[in-house]
């Protein structure tokens, strides 16, 4: 008789410790509100490949991976030796067309106008001395007293002469009244070319360093001090991680349940026990045909140790509940 009440005893006991405590009204609510997931990848909002358009010697790197760096800090230096000798060269162009444009505006010297007017004094003293010739050897030819070659000769002589006089006499007008409209023209358009070649030739000298061109992290550096690259080879490349974004998506089911404005949870495969907070910025409303997904795009709270390319899932933000 002892036998059975002491086990109808221990089965009451162990019925007693082995049932579950019953569940309070929150905890069944939070059992029962499903959590819709998306996967993606993080995206830097800025993200840059840096290269040149020429093919040149890298002198100096001025940047490591992982540095944090500003808007036109410099970080890839190329040879410059060329480059400088050739913004010289063009200076030099460019000096000596503004110096020929000064001279025609400015006119000519007095010494200059003296010359030119002996010049055209003597062209046309030859010229007069050349058909009087031509004249007398007319007549002679016409009274058959010379052959016809001697005549061409004196033609000749007198149209050389006539051309003679004709350019002296233009060079003095010139010197006298200035150089015409469409020569000064001409000159103009000189010094313009010259000047945008030393632009060119400057912003190629410019070009041979290479500036951060926004505030942000270097992620990765293969430029190498020495080495010779060709253009577009890339040779620092950067991220923004201070405004990274995430790219996420899944099926229509769960994309339904996250709207502009929602807080996020967030959690990277490399960081799996840490959340990062995130906010939905952009919710599409068309399936990717590739993927056969929706996307969600989610701006990401600054955090260090994120990197753009990591792989994450996404989750709302519970109410109630807060990030770790």
């Amino acid at each position: 008789m002892k036998k059975i009440i002491c086990a109808a005893l221990l089965a009451a006991l162990m019925l007693t410790g082995c049932s579950a405590t019953p569940a309070t009204k929150e905890q069944k609510q939070e059992a029962a509100v499903p959590v819709y997931y998306l996967a993606g990848k993080v995206q830097a909002s800025e993200a840059a490949d840096l290269s040149v358009p020429f093919t040149g010697r890298v002198e100096r790197v001025l940047t490591t991976v992982g540095q944090d760096v500003k808007a036109g800090d410099p970080l890839v230096q190329f040879d410059t030796s060329e480059a400088s000798a050739q913004v010289e060269v063009t200076r030099q162009a460019l000096a000596i067309a503004q110096a020929n444009l000064e001279k025609a505006r400015t006119g000519a010297r007095p010494e200059q106008l003296h010359q030119a007017e002996a010049t055209a004094k003597a062209a046309k003293t030859a010229l007069e001395n050349a058909q009087n010739n031509l004249k007398r050897y007319q007549t002679l030819y016409d009274s058959e007293a010379i052959p016809l070659s001697q005549l061409e000769t004196a033609e000749g002589q007198a149209a050389s002469a006539e051309a003679a006089f004709r350019n002296a006499d233009e060079a003095l007008a010139i010197l006298k009244n200035g150089e015409t409209k469409a020569y000064m023209a001409v000159l103009e358009k000189q010094v313009d070319q010259a000047q945008a070649s030393v632009a060119s030739a400057e912003a190629a000298l410019v070009n041979r360093t290479v500036k951060a061109p926004f505030d942000c992290t270097v992620v990765a550096c293969p430029a190498k001090a020495g080495e010779t690259y060709t253009a577009q080879t890339t040779l620092v490349s950067l991220e923004n991680r201070d405004r990274l974004t995430l790219d996420a998506y899944g099926p229509t089911s769960a994309v339904a349940h996250f709207k502009v404005g929602q807080k996020v949870s967030v959690r990277v495969a490399e960081q799996s026990n840490k959340e990062i907070a995130g906010t939905v910025t952009w919710v599409g409303n068309t399936v990717d045909p590739k993927r056969r997904d929706v996307l969600v795009k989610i701006s990401l709270a600054p955090e260090t140790s994120l990197m753009a390319g990591m792989f994450a899932e996404v989750a709302p933000v519970q109410e109630g509940k807060h990030h770790g």
